[in-house]
Protein backbone atom coordinates (compact mmCIF):
# COMPACT_ATOMS: atom_id res chain seq x y z
CA UNK A 1 0.00 0.00 0.00
CA UNK A 2 2.75 2.39 0.88
CA UNK A 3 5.28 1.33 -1.68
CA UNK A 4 3.23 1.24 -4.87
CA UNK A 5 2.10 3.89 -7.27
CA UNK A 6 -1.33 4.32 -5.84
CA UNK A 7 -0.19 7.44 -4.06
CA UNK A 8 1.30 9.08 -7.02
CA UNK A 9 -1.52 11.53 -7.13
CA UNK A 10 -1.28 15.17 -7.50
CA UNK A 11 -2.73 18.26 -8.96
CA UNK A 12 -0.52 21.27 -9.57
CA UNK A 13 -0.77 24.89 -9.00
CA UNK A 14 -0.76 27.07 -12.01
CA UNK A 15 2.49 26.46 -13.73
CA UNK A 16 4.37 23.35 -14.54
CA UNK A 17 3.61 20.18 -12.77
CA UNK A 18 2.85 16.54 -13.01
CA UNK A 19 0.15 14.15 -12.03
CA UNK A 20 -0.13 10.51 -11.42
CA UNK A 21 -2.95 8.07 -11.16
CA UNK A 22 -2.99 4.32 -11.06
CA UNK A 23 -5.17 2.35 -13.18
CA UNK A 24 -6.36 0.82 -15.72
CA UNK A 25 -6.16 4.19 -14.23
CA UNK A 26 -3.84 6.66 -15.74
CA UNK A 27 -1.64 8.82 -13.68
CA UNK A 28 -2.09 12.28 -15.00
CA UNK A 29 0.47 14.99 -14.65
CA UNK A 30 -0.10 18.67 -14.81
CA UNK A 31 1.59 20.79 -17.37
CA UNK A 32 0.78 24.42 -18.00
CA UNK A 33 -2.32 25.76 -16.45
CA UNK A 34 -3.99 24.97 -13.20
CA UNK A 35 -4.25 21.53 -11.70
CA UNK A 36 -5.70 18.18 -12.46
CA UNK A 37 -8.44 16.07 -11.16
CA UNK A 38 -9.25 12.46 -10.67
CA UNK A 39 -12.79 11.85 -11.81
CA UNK A 40 -14.14 10.20 -8.77
CA UNK A 41 -12.75 8.13 -6.00
CA UNK A 42 -12.36 4.46 -6.55
CA UNK A 43 -13.27 3.51 -2.99
CA UNK A 44 -12.71 -0.23 -3.21
CA UNK A 45 -14.29 -0.97 0.14
CA UNK A 46 -17.08 -3.50 0.34
CA UNK A 47 -20.48 -2.27 1.40
CA UNK A 48 -21.79 -3.62 4.65
CA UNK A 49 -25.50 -3.66 5.19
CA UNK A 50 -26.67 -3.15 8.75
CA UNK A 51 -30.02 -3.82 10.29
CA UNK A 52 -29.36 -2.52 13.75
CA UNK A 53 -31.09 0.41 15.41
CA UNK A 54 -30.65 3.60 13.49
CA UNK A 55 -30.28 1.89 10.12
CA UNK A 56 -33.67 3.13 9.01
CA UNK A 57 -32.94 6.64 10.18
CA UNK A 58 -29.62 6.63 8.34
CA UNK A 59 -31.36 5.46 5.18
CA UNK A 60 -33.92 8.22 5.54
CA UNK A 61 -31.17 10.79 5.95
CA UNK A 62 -29.44 9.45 2.85
CA UNK A 63 -32.64 9.64 0.84
CA UNK A 64 -33.12 13.20 2.00
CA UNK A 65 -29.60 14.05 0.94
CA UNK A 66 -30.15 12.60 -2.52
CA UNK A 67 -33.25 14.66 -2.95
CA UNK A 68 -31.38 17.78 -1.97
CA UNK A 69 -28.69 17.16 -4.57
CA UNK A 70 -31.32 16.39 -7.20
CA UNK A 71 -32.97 19.73 -6.55
CA UNK A 72 -29.64 21.46 -7.03
CA UNK A 73 -29.08 19.46 -10.22
CA UNK A 74 -32.52 20.33 -11.55
CA UNK A 75 -31.94 24.00 -10.90
CA UNK A 76 -28.57 23.92 -12.63
CA UNK A 77 -29.99 22.28 -15.75
CA UNK A 78 -32.16 25.27 -16.47
CA UNK A 79 -29.33 27.78 -16.59
CA UNK A 80 -26.21 28.26 -18.62
CA UNK A 81 -23.27 26.59 -16.87
CA UNK A 82 -21.54 29.95 -16.54
CA UNK A 83 -24.33 31.14 -14.24
CA UNK A 84 -23.85 28.22 -11.84
CA UNK A 85 -21.68 29.78 -9.19
CA UNK A 86 -20.63 27.21 -6.62
CA UNK A 87 -19.57 28.36 -3.20
CA UNK A 88 -16.05 27.11 -2.49
CA UNK A 89 -15.16 26.66 1.18
CA UNK A 90 -12.01 25.67 2.98
CA UNK A 91 -13.29 23.05 5.42
CA UNK A 92 -12.18 21.16 8.49
CA UNK A 93 -12.53 17.43 7.71
CA UNK A 94 -12.97 16.72 11.42
CA UNK A 95 -16.28 18.59 11.45
CA UNK A 96 -17.48 17.73 7.94
CA UNK A 97 -20.87 16.08 7.51
CA UNK A 98 -19.98 12.45 6.81
CA UNK A 99 -23.42 11.59 5.41
CA UNK A 100 -23.17 14.39 2.86
CA UNK A 101 -19.76 13.24 1.71
CA UNK A 102 -20.89 9.63 1.61
CA UNK A 103 -23.79 10.55 -0.66
CA UNK A 104 -21.43 12.39 -2.98
CA UNK A 105 -18.99 9.48 -3.17
CA UNK A 106 -21.82 7.01 -3.78
CA UNK A 107 -23.02 9.07 -6.73
CA UNK A 108 -19.50 9.26 -8.14
CA UNK A 109 -18.85 5.55 -7.62
CA UNK A 110 -22.08 4.54 -9.33
CA UNK A 111 -21.18 6.40 -12.53
CA UNK A 112 -17.39 6.19 -12.64
CA UNK A 113 -16.82 2.73 -11.15
CA UNK A 114 -20.00 0.70 -11.72
CA UNK A 115 -18.14 -2.61 -11.42
CA UNK A 116 -16.53 -1.78 -8.09
CA UNK A 117 -18.19 -2.08 -4.70
CA UNK A 118 -19.30 1.40 -3.60
CA UNK A 119 -17.56 3.00 -0.63
CA UNK A 120 -19.11 2.44 2.76
CA UNK A 121 -19.90 5.27 5.11
CA UNK A 122 -17.08 4.06 7.34
CA UNK A 123 -14.61 4.24 4.45
CA UNK A 124 -15.60 7.83 3.69
CA UNK A 125 -15.34 8.69 7.38
CA UNK A 126 -11.79 7.33 7.48
CA UNK A 127 -10.78 9.36 4.42
CA UNK A 128 -12.15 12.51 5.99
CA UNK A 129 -10.94 12.11 9.56
CA UNK A 130 -7.81 10.01 9.14
CA UNK A 131 -6.09 10.74 5.83
CA UNK A 132 -2.91 8.85 5.04
CA UNK A 133 -0.48 10.12 7.63
CA UNK A 134 2.42 9.15 5.39
CA UNK A 135 1.42 11.93 3.01
CA UNK A 136 1.65 14.79 5.46
CA UNK A 137 -0.74 17.59 6.28
CA UNK A 138 -4.17 17.49 4.66
CA UNK A 139 -6.30 20.44 3.52
CA UNK A 140 -9.75 20.24 1.97
CA UNK A 141 -12.31 22.33 0.11
CA UNK A 142 -15.95 21.75 -0.76
CA UNK A 143 -18.18 23.13 -3.51
CA UNK A 144 -21.83 23.85 -2.84
CA UNK A 145 -24.68 24.91 -5.08
CA UNK A 146 -27.69 26.32 -3.26
CA UNK A 147 -26.16 25.03 -0.05
CA UNK A 148 -25.85 21.45 -1.32
CA UNK A 149 -22.56 19.57 -1.45
CA UNK A 150 -21.72 18.90 -5.11
CA UNK A 151 -17.93 18.61 -5.09
CA UNK A 152 -14.96 18.07 -2.81
CA UNK A 153 -11.20 18.29 -3.10
CA UNK A 154 -8.62 16.98 -0.63
CA UNK A 155 -4.93 17.84 -0.96
CA UNK A 156 -2.06 16.40 1.03
CA UNK A 157 1.34 17.98 1.49
CA UNK A 158 4.03 15.30 1.77
CA UNK A 159 7.46 15.99 3.22
CA UNK A 160 10.69 13.96 3.34
CA UNK A 161 11.93 15.06 -0.05
CA UNK A 162 8.48 15.74 -1.51
CA UNK A 163 8.06 19.34 -0.37
CA UNK A 164 7.59 20.37 -4.00
CA UNK A 165 4.56 18.15 -4.42
CA UNK A 166 0.83 18.28 -3.71
CA UNK A 167 -1.29 15.13 -3.82
CA UNK A 168 -4.89 15.81 -4.82
CA UNK A 169 -8.15 13.86 -4.89
CA UNK A 170 -11.20 15.52 -6.46
CA UNK A 171 -14.80 14.40 -6.87
CA UNK A 172 -17.74 16.21 -8.48
CA UNK A 173 -21.31 14.98 -8.54
CA UNK A 174 -21.83 13.35 -11.97
CA UNK A 175 -25.00 15.30 -12.69
CA UNK A 176 -23.31 18.62 -12.05
CA UNK A 177 -20.18 18.11 -14.10
CA UNK A 178 -19.24 20.40 -16.99
CA UNK A 179 -20.41 23.41 -15.00
CA UNK A 180 -16.90 24.50 -14.06
CA UNK A 181 -17.13 23.17 -10.50
CA UNK A 182 -14.12 20.86 -10.72
CA UNK A 183 -12.03 23.50 -12.44
CA UNK A 184 -12.88 26.09 -9.80
CA UNK A 185 -11.99 23.68 -7.00
CA UNK A 186 -8.67 22.92 -8.66
CA UNK A 187 -7.80 26.56 -9.26
CA UNK A 188 -8.60 27.32 -5.63
CA UNK A 189 -6.42 24.47 -4.38
CA UNK A 190 -3.66 25.34 -6.85
CA UNK A 191 -3.34 28.85 -5.47
CA UNK A 192 -3.11 27.54 -1.90
CA UNK A 193 -0.56 24.89 -2.86
CA UNK A 194 1.53 27.40 -4.74
CA UNK A 195 1.63 29.63 -1.67
CA UNK A 196 3.12 26.70 0.23
CA UNK A 197 5.85 26.12 -2.31
CA UNK A 198 4.18 23.20 -4.05
CA UNK A 199 5.05 23.48 -7.73
CA UNK A 200 3.89 20.05 -8.89
CA UNK A 201 0.50 18.46 -8.48
CA UNK A 202 -0.35 14.83 -8.96
CA UNK A 203 -3.71 13.11 -9.15
CA UNK A 204 -4.24 9.37 -9.22
CA UNK A 205 -7.03 6.98 -10.03
CA UNK A 206 -7.83 8.60 -13.32
CA UNK A 207 -9.26 5.86 -15.47
CA UNK A 208 -8.10 5.73 -19.09
CA UNK A 209 -10.46 7.36 -21.59
CA UNK A 210 -12.81 8.41 -18.80
CA UNK A 211 -14.33 11.87 -18.31
CA UNK A 212 -11.66 12.46 -15.67
CA UNK A 213 -8.95 11.55 -18.16
CA UNK A 214 -10.28 14.05 -20.67
CA UNK A 215 -10.73 16.65 -17.94
CA UNK A 216 -7.11 16.30 -16.86
CA UNK A 217 -5.85 16.46 -20.43
CA UNK A 218 -7.82 19.64 -21.05
CA UNK A 219 -6.11 21.23 -18.04
CA UNK A 220 -2.65 20.38 -19.34
CA UNK A 221 -1.93 17.29 -17.29
CA UNK A 222 0.06 14.47 -18.81
CA UNK A 223 0.13 10.78 -18.03
CA UNK A 224 3.05 10.01 -15.76
CA UNK A 225 2.39 6.40 -14.80
CA UNK A 226 -0.17 3.74 -15.61
CA UNK A 227 -1.21 0.87 -13.39
CA UNK A 228 -3.68 -1.98 -13.57
CA UNK A 229 -6.09 -2.77 -10.75
CA UNK A 230 -7.34 -6.32 -10.46
CA UNK A 231 -10.46 -7.35 -8.56
CA UNK A 232 -11.05 -10.70 -6.92
CA UNK A 233 -14.59 -11.87 -6.23
CA UNK A 234 -14.26 -14.35 -3.36
CA UNK A 235 -17.54 -16.05 -4.28
CA UNK A 236 -16.18 -16.92 -7.72
CA UNK A 237 -12.92 -18.49 -6.55
CA UNK A 238 -12.28 -21.91 -5.07
CA UNK A 239 -10.84 -21.17 -1.59
CA UNK A 240 -8.86 -24.41 -1.69
CA UNK A 241 -6.30 -22.76 -3.95
CA UNK A 242 -5.22 -20.65 -0.96
CA UNK A 243 -4.71 -23.65 1.29
CA UNK A 244 -0.95 -23.79 1.01
CA UNK A 245 1.62 -24.47 3.73
CA UNK A 246 3.58 -21.59 5.25
CA UNK A 247 7.15 -21.56 3.89
CA UNK A 248 9.64 -23.24 6.17
CA UNK A 249 11.19 -20.79 8.65
CA UNK A 250 8.37 -18.22 8.47
CA UNK A 251 5.31 -17.44 10.54
CA UNK A 252 2.51 -14.89 10.36
CA UNK A 253 2.43 -12.21 13.04
CA UNK A 254 -0.51 -9.88 13.57
CA UNK A 255 -0.74 -6.68 15.56
CA UNK A 256 -3.00 -3.67 15.91
CA UNK A 257 -1.58 -0.17 15.97
CA UNK A 258 2.16 0.43 16.07
CA UNK A 259 4.68 -2.28 15.32
CA UNK A 260 5.81 -4.23 18.41
CA UNK A 261 9.13 -3.06 19.79
CA UNK A 262 10.93 -6.30 18.96
CA UNK A 263 9.81 -6.04 15.32
CA UNK A 264 9.92 -2.30 14.69
CA UNK A 265 13.41 -2.32 13.18
CA UNK A 266 12.70 -5.12 10.71
CA UNK A 267 9.31 -3.56 9.98
CA UNK A 268 11.01 -0.27 9.06
CA UNK A 269 13.34 -2.16 6.72
CA UNK A 270 10.37 -3.87 5.11
CA UNK A 271 8.52 -0.58 4.66
CA UNK A 272 11.56 0.86 2.95
CA UNK A 273 12.07 -2.21 0.77
CA UNK A 274 8.59 -2.09 -0.75
CA UNK A 275 9.26 1.43 -1.98
CA UNK A 276 11.37 0.15 -4.86
CA UNK A 277 8.58 0.32 -7.44
CA UNK A 278 9.67 2.36 -10.48
CA UNK A 279 8.21 5.88 -10.15
CA UNK A 280 7.84 6.35 -13.90
CA UNK A 281 7.22 10.01 -14.57
CA UNK A 282 5.87 10.68 -11.11
CA UNK A 283 7.39 13.46 -9.05
CA UNK A 284 6.88 11.39 -5.89
CA UNK A 285 9.99 10.15 -4.15
CA UNK A 286 9.69 7.34 -1.62
CA UNK A 287 10.99 8.50 1.78
CA UNK A 288 13.54 6.52 3.74
CA UNK A 289 11.75 4.46 6.36
CA UNK A 290 13.62 4.27 9.65
CA UNK A 291 12.63 3.24 13.15
CA UNK A 292 12.27 6.90 14.08
CA UNK A 293 9.91 7.43 11.15
CA UNK A 294 7.82 4.36 11.93
CA UNK A 295 7.35 4.95 15.67
CA UNK A 296 5.68 8.39 15.67
CA UNK A 297 3.01 7.43 13.13
CA UNK A 298 -0.32 7.75 14.97
CA UNK A 299 -2.68 4.85 14.56
CA UNK A 300 -6.20 6.07 15.29
CA UNK A 301 -7.41 3.76 12.56
CA UNK A 302 -6.12 0.69 14.40
CA UNK A 303 -4.95 -0.79 11.13
CA UNK A 304 -3.67 -4.27 11.67
CA UNK A 305 -0.56 -5.50 9.96
CA UNK A 306 0.15 -9.11 9.12
CA UNK A 307 3.70 -9.46 7.80
CA UNK A 308 5.51 -12.69 7.20
CA UNK A 309 8.26 -13.21 9.75
CA UNK A 310 11.37 -15.25 9.11
CA UNK A 311 12.22 -16.98 12.39
CA UNK A 312 15.82 -17.38 11.37
CA UNK A 313 16.54 -13.76 10.46
CA UNK A 314 13.63 -11.96 12.13
CA UNK A 315 12.92 -9.91 9.06
CA UNK A 316 9.50 -8.67 8.00
CA UNK A 317 8.50 -9.17 4.40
Amino acid sequence: MHGGLRRRQAAPPAGTGRAVGPGDHRVRAAGRGAAARAAGDRGGEHRQRGRGPGARGAAQRRRSGRGSVKRAVAAARHVDHRTVTPEIRLVDPLTADVDEHHELHLAVSKVDYPNVAPPTREAVLIRLRNPDVDLGESVAWTARVDGRLVGALAAQLPVDGNEHLGMVRLVVHPELRRHGIGTLLLHTAAAALRDRGRVTVEVSRVESNSPGDRFATALGFRTATTSVFQLLEFAEVDPDIWDVPTPLGYRLVRWIGQAPEHLVESYARARHAIGDAPPGGSAWRTPTWTVDRVRPVPRPLSIWQCPLINDLQTRAY
